[in-house]
């Protein structure tokens, strides 16, 4: 999983939340995942962070709870 090592406005790095997020991503799709959030993070050096935590955001909540 990329993870740029950023601080958001807390000073706290979205490590923690990113794999909190990916635990419940089905092993098998971890790795299109990683890639889909990297691809994401680095299209845009302004909103590429919020449009890759949005991703893997909408995707752990389709596995949530399955």
């Amino acid at each position: 999983m990329f993870w740029s090592g950023e601080k958001n406005a807390e000073g706290k790095t979205d490590i923690v939340w990113i794999l909190k997020k990916m635990r419940v991503i089905p092993a098998s799709m971890k790795h299109q995942v990683s890639e889909k959030y990297e691809s994401l993070f680095l299209s845009d050096k302004v909103n590429g962070r919020k449009l890759a935590n949005t991703y893997l955001h909408d995707i752990a909540n389709k596995f949530r709870g399955v």
